[in-house]
């Protein structure tokens, strides 16, 4: 997407990663990305004073498929998925599983699995509806000791260069 969600996780103060597959759009990300440090080391910057505290660990924007993407770690997930299909869906499951409990994921199609619980369902408008119904979904439980997180999935920071784009917070 356009990154904004990234973005206002980040002003709130949250440490936030987004991936996208259509390099136009990861791309308008990192344009962003670039007129924000511009406007964050130039001598009149931002006012800091009337931002929220943000998260000095900044933010991330990776050109990819989130089926290869590791977010275990993340406590937060949401993913625009009117469009994916099941495969996908079921794949973003797998990974999902292995979060740690509590942690919650916003999609339009839910998920499915004895790891998960159905939290609630919201609508909002989006750029392409003014009507699109979300699911919230918790992990609850992770699978036995038996089954393994599959390991084709890597994190942000592995991801080649010429696809990550990135903002920290100048000190």
């Amino acid at each position: 997407g356009s990154g904004k969600l990234v973005l206002l996780a980040w002003m709130l103060g949250a440490h936030s990663t987004g991936i996208e597959l259509a390099r136009s759009r990861w791309e308008a990300c990192c344009d962003a990305t670039s007129i924000l440090k511009e406007l964050e080391s130039s001598s009149e910057g931002m006012q800091k004073d009337y931002l929220p505290p943000r998260s000095r660990a900044g933010f991330d924007f990776v050109c990819g498929n989130a089926a290869d993407l590791d977010f275990t770690d993340a406590d937060f997930v949401f993913a625009a998925s009117v469009l994916y299909p099941e495969a996908l869906i079921d794949k973003l499951a797998v990974t999902a599983r292995w979060m740690k409990p509590g942690s919650r994921i916003v999609t339009h199609k839910g998920l499915i699995g004895p790891e998960f619980k159905t939290v609630g369902e919201f609508v909002e408008p989006t750029t392409w509806n003014t009507r699109t119904r979300w699911i919230l979904t918790e992990v609850v439980s992770n699978p036995s000791a038996e089954k393994c997180l599959e390991t084709n999935i890597r994190p942000h920071s592995s991801f080649p260069d010429e696809d990550r784009c990135s903002f920290r917070e100048i000190v």
